[in-house]
């Protein structure tokens, strides 16, 4: 069940900032709502909102802890620590199924976690062992800071180490937490996540939703393997009538390439009859991207950095993107 407090995931900030710097110059016509879009609605790289993560829970909900078999009932939960809340609680309602309970005895350390809904309502967030709890109490540790920001830029530090980790709870958990950082703080990771790991993720549908997040961490390995992988889907998305995850594979190949991955983008955008939904990613692709941050004032055209120098690289950053704008949203821009 999808959380109704959940915050959009990082890449819609991208949205947002297509629609104040590309739109900023721009006079919407018709209602209002053709020209913005909710924070509700899901990021259009990912096409789901994600729900929060552990690390949310810990930070913001309104309590969060960790719980085992009730020694009195093996199949009710007891509160074993609170990670986030005072005074007296009771325990999650729920029934422990036979495989969580079988594994929980097997391993005396592990633990459940809940978290509390402003409601008061308990929604289970992970299994945890013990790697996962020091991780969570890293959190714990650093929760006075981390709050203080949206996204505190500690926490991809933190927990980039933890992709591929043998604990899938814990490898998940990671992939979660950079999925929320802004591009500029992922662009800036450190660590290559070994190509195999990921190719092998991008194959399994268990890792469908986090498809966007993996395709991006491809795009900031600069190993021959993953630019060969980037270079494939792109070739074949050409002819694609839709293509899915082209948002995040055009942010990869400008990410890899630069101002030549742009140019590769021209099939898509001079090419008449291709569809607005995939125009629509390539241009949010260059939205987030260094290379081509889009700014929009009355009177002047959508200026592309002097690093581009190809007029069809910076036909990408005017005409297009001012058609891009008319079409989708129903706006123009101001003479």
């Amino acid at each position: 069940m999808r959380d109704t407090n959940s915050r959009p995931c990082p890449l819609r900030r991208l949205q947002k900032f297509f629609l104040k710097n590309v739109l900023s110059g721009c006079v919407a016509v018709g209602s209002a709502s053709t020209a913005l879009i909710s924070s509700s609605e899901a990021c259009s790289f990912h096409n789901y909102v994600p729900a929060r993560t552990a690390v949310d829970w810990v930070l913001t909900g309104r309590s969060a802890v960790l719980a085992r078999p009730d020694p009195e009932n093996g199949f009710s939960y007891t509160i074993t620590k609170v990670l986030r809340g005072k005074g007296q609680m009771d325990p999650p309602p729920f029934l422990i199924d036979s495989a969580t309970r079988t594994r929980l005895v097997q391993n005396r350390k592990d633990a459940v976690l809940f978290g509390m809904r402003e409601n008061g309502s308990w929604v289970r967030v992970a299994y945890v062992n013990d790697d996962y709890s020091q991780a969570l109490e890293d959190v714990v540790a650093n929760a006075t800071d981390w709050r203080t920001e949206d996204y505190h830029p500690e926490r991809i530090e933190r927990f980039s180490k933890y992709l591929g980790h043998p604990a899938p709870e814990l490898s998940k958990l990671a992939l979660q937490e950079i999925d929320r950082a802004p591009y500029a703080l992922l662009s800036q990771l450190t660590s290559d996540v070994p190509v195999s790991y990921l190719a092998g993720k991008l194959r399994s549908r268990d890792a469908y939703a986090n498809r966007p997040i993996l395709v991006l961490l491809l795009g900031l390995n600069r190993s021959a393997e993953a630019r060969a992988l980037i270079d494939t889907y792109i070739d074949r998305a050409v002819d694609w009538e839709w293509a899915e995850h082209l948002g995040p594979f055009a942010t990869a190949l400008i990410e890899q390439q630069g101002a030549k991955g742009i140019a590769r983008l021209d099939a898509f955008l001079t090419e008449p009859g291709q569809p607005l939904e995939k125009l629509e990613s390539i241009v949010e692709a260059l939205a987030i991207t260094p290379w081509c941050r889009f700014a929009v004032h009355p009177g002047k055209d959508l200026q592309c950095p002097d690093g581009i120098r190809r007029k069809s690289s910076r036909r990408l950053c005017s005409d297009r993107a001012a058609v891009f704008a008319t079409a989708k949203l129903g706006a123009r821009c101001q003479p």
